[in-house]
């Protein structure tokens, strides 16, 4: 269980703060996923690169103690959760393969082209398992999501039998909804479900 001493608020972090808590954040998403410690380089370089797409935005769910204001450069002010999300292009990997992924479901050409013509990729959303299942997770994407300025957002997340764990719950209490199912990106063996929120399909959300 988190300590009773700390809450947390959720901060937006600028550019370069990403970067000097590159390390920490990484390690949030080992946790999260239970991922080996020999899987963090790679990744620190991913979202390395991932900090200079365009219209990059990222926050932290920030624990801090009680009475002081939330700093994530502040001494006993640390991340516990980090979500981050660029602008959707045709240069990444990630549009390239759901635009072929609709391509085989019978989309044209041109159906594609307007559907992923302006959207947000929301690439990362991770929680400390110790903070989960506190209402922080909700509160962080949904923070996060009113930041966003494009009409769409779209994201992907391995499947989940009856979508029973914590992160499909999570997107369909925002109103994420299907575009694609069981699919699979080059080089993974997971299936993952695409899943895309219209700005209007907004909810209100309660943590």
């Amino acid at each position: 269980m988190p300590p009773a001493a700390l809450r947390v608020d959720v901060v937006r972090l600028n550019p370069d703060q990403f970067l000097r808590h590159l390390d920490r954040l990484v390690d949030i998403h080992l946790a999260a996923m239970r991922y080996p410690r020999s899987a963090h380089q790679g990744r620190r370089v991913l979202w390395r690169s991932n900090a200079q797409e365009p219209q990059f935005a990222c926050h932290v769910a920030l624990a801090h103690p009680h009475g002081e204001t939330a700093n994530p450069d502040a001494d006993g002010h640390h991340p516990v959760g980090v979500c981050f999300s660029f602008l959707g292009t045709a240069a990444t990997f990630w549009y390239k393969s759901v635009s072929a992924g609709l391509r085989n479901i019978g989309w044209s050409t041109d159906a594609i082209r307007e559907f992923m013509g302006n959207y947000t990729e929301l690439s990362e959303v991770h929680l400390l398992p110790e903070w989960q299942n506190q209402g922080v997770g909700t509160h962080l994407l949904a923070q996060h999501l009113l930041t966003v300025s494009t009409p769409a957002v779209m994201l992907s997340t391995p499947e989940a039998r009856d979508e029973g764990n914590r992160a499909w719950s999570l997107y369909r209490k925002i109103g994420f909804r299907d575009v694609l199912r069981d699919f699979h990106f080059g080089g993974d063996p997971r299936p993952f479900g695409i899943l895309r929120r219209e700005r209007q399909d907004i909810p209100e959300v309660r943590s």
